[in-house]
């Protein structure tokens, strides 16, 4: 009896793989764009192709000219419930999802521009950048669930986009996650959304995008196991440990609007626009209303000294401006040229730092049958003069046998700003002025579609 139902559910389920990624009548097999920066995976490249029952491709915001293939999630890595966890990603946690973390791969900056710091819950954000824009001729909604151990921990994940009249297309993408942690105060939550317009003019030839995500997170913190505790003798009870800081809170909210236009052909010429405006914030804080009878007056001690309950904050907020005119890169010969202009304002507390800065840009290649030669720079100018970012890139394509690329990086820019001064409850903790930071990279990518390696 059990080989009978083990060989009908076998059955089952490779029937289900197999003619789940037939395509429909008339669809055909297509191909991606290979080759391209688009980075998914530490090696650089993105998902292996997938022809799916669903004619649906995606475009990202900086360039309309490459169109992604749409990859079936339910059939495809469906064990990565957690980004964290992912194959590909290697990160390092606090054990509990949605927590802070922070990458186990070196990761290669691309900004000239000076930042605030690094983004310590970078897997459970939305960029606006990273925006899929849909071509499909019905709707499209992709959701997913998944419990982690009890009812209070889970993630949920949502897609949805739609084509309506006036070549109105619309993209809406939702993300959260909510996790009570494994010891008391460890809970984490992240709640991810992004919504983005694409507006097409079929008599002209001009593209509007209209982008905004919010990224909000918030996290609990304990101070470790009380003095005096044998942790060999709490394994298996971990949310009965006594700890030190239970009232510790980290809150972390981004919100981002940008609005793109095209005026051309995106794979000929044409002009590129952005207007981009970010705000950004960090607060790492007491809960108030339990502060009186807080282990965190011992912890801290004369750290502690706002009344308000916040022991340390740091905010961003950013105006972006970009022209950039040339072919799309999909083009044989493709170059493009432009600036980016940034007006930055950074709170430290007790300081307030505002900067206008400006970079030129530039990218220029070719497509020569399955070979492709391409380059990107940035050089800074107003307030960042002497910060660099060049990247070049050669390689081969074959469309069913391997694709095979290398390159070389180079960066040159300023240390994160929070490296350099470091405020706790209005004191300035320390202040340094460090030199610029230069970095290299020679790296190579080799992707085997057979084989989805």
């Amino acid at each position: 009896m059990l080989r009978f139902f083990s060989t009908i559910l076998f059955t089952l389920t490779l029937s289900s793989l197999l003619f789940s990624q037939r395509p429909v009548e008339g669809g055909g097999a297509r191909n991606d764009s290979i080759g391209n920066e688009r980075s998914t995976g530490f090696l650089g490249l993105e998902i292996p192709d997938v022809n799916d029952s669903i004619e649906l491709d995606y475009v990202y915001i900086n360039d309309l000219s490459k169109e992604y293939v749409f990859r079936d999630s339910t059939l495809e890595y469906f064990e990565d419930y957690d980004p964290t966890k992912a194959f590909d990603k290697f990160y390092f946690t606090l054990g509990n999802q949605g927590s802070t973390h922070q990458s186990a791969l070196f990761e290669f900056g691309n900004s000239v521009f000076p930042m605030l710091r690094r983004d310590q819950y970078e897997a459970y954000t939305i960029p606006v950048d990273n925006l899929k824009f849909y071509n499909l001729n019905r709707p499209y909604n992709d959701l997913s669930f998944s419990p982690m151990g009890s009812q209070e921990d889970f993630i949920v994940k949502a897609k949805f986009s739609q084509e309506f009249k006036e070549s109105v297309n619309v993209s809406v993408d939702y993300f959260r996650v909510t996790n009570t942690g494994e010891y008391k105060s460890q809970a984490a939550r992240a709640t991810n959304f992004g919504i983005g317009f694409w507006v097409r003019n079929p008599k002209k030839k001009h593209q509007m995008l209209v982008s905004y995500t919010s990224n909000n997170h918030t996290e609990e913190f304990n101070g470790g196991h009380l003095s005096g505790v044998d942790p060999s003798s709490v394994i298996g009870t971990s949310f009965n440990v006594p700890v030190n800081l239970n009232d510790a809170f980290l809150r972390k909210e981004d919100y981002n609007i940008a609005v793109d236009n095209y005026i051309g052909d995106p794979v000929k010429w044409n002009l590129f626009h952005r207007i981009d405006y970010r705000s950004s914030d960090y607060l790492f804080y007491d809960d108030v209303n339990s502060l009186a009878g807080s282990t965190d007056v011992n912890f801290y001690d004369q750290f502690l000294v706002d009344e308000r309950g916040i022991r340390s904050y740091q905010a961003q907020k950013t105006m972006t401006n970009r022209f950039l005119v040339g072919r799309g890169e999909q083009h044989p010969v493709f170059i493009a040229a432009g600036v980016t202009h940034k007006l930055q304002n950074f709170d430290f507390e007790i300081q307030e730092l505002r900067e206008s800065q400006l970079s030129l840009d530039g990218k220029v290649g070719l497509n020569i049958k399955d070979i492709f030669l391409k380059a990107e720079a940035n050089l800074g100018l107003i307030n960042i003069g002497g910060n660099l970012f060049l990247n070049a890139v050669a390689g081969y394509r074959s469309k069913k046998l391997f694709d095979l690329s290398g390159g070389f990086k180079l960066l040159r820019t300023d240390p994160f700003l929070q490296d350099q001064q470091l405020v706790l409850s209005h004191n300035l903790f320390y202040d340094h002025a460090f030199d610029k930071i230069s970095t290299t990279s020679i790296y190579g990518d080799l992707h085997i579609p057979f084989t989805r390696t």
